[in-house]
This record gives structure tokens, sequence and C-alpha cells, in this order.
């Protein structure tokens, strides 16, 4: 999923020769993890209407592996495209 949102983040929201910060975080809570994943937005960032072959490969493994036990974000946040995944914490 990881590799998805970096890839999505250089193809279609890093400004063409530039550098590219992207953040990633992920914090315990309770039962779940939440991680919080933020990239550029772009020159111009488009208002997303229909999820793209990134966002539905993403739901399908999230499906897959969790069932319907876990959350998706994706927006336009404080100056950045953040998405945000929260799953089952899983035991050490």
């Amino acid at each position: 999923m990881f590799h998805t949102l970096v890839e999505n983040a250089v193809t279609h929201g890093a400004r063409p020769s530039a550098p590219v910060q992207l953040s990633l975080t992920g914090a315990r809570r309770g039962a779940y993890t939440r991680y919080v994943f933020d990239a550029p937005l772009g020159d111009a960032p488009q208002i997303r209407r229909a999820e793209g072959a990134g966002t539905r490969y993403i739901r399908a493994r999230l499906r897959e592996s969790f069932g319907a036990q876990w959350t998706f974000t994706a927006g336009a946040v404080e100056g950045v495209w953040r998405t945000e995944i929260e799953l089952p914490a899983r035991s050490p």
C-alpha cells in the first residue's frame, strides 16, 4: 500500500524537477494502528471525483487483508495531500 502511495505522490503530486518531500507516521491507538501519509499537492491540485487505480488497489488490499476492520481517507488538507489508514494493531 505504501509503495502505491509513494508512486501516486511522485506521479500525480510532485512538481517537475522539484524535490519531493513525503511524510509517513504511524501510531498505535488502542486496538488499531493509524498511519498518516502526506505528499505534495502539486501546482494545480484537482478535486478528485472518482477513485483512481491506485486508490482502488489500496482499498482492495485492505478488504483482502482486514475485511471490514479498516478506514481509509484521502484529501487535501493543510497544503498537502493527506492519506490516513487505520488498521487493527498486530501483536508484537
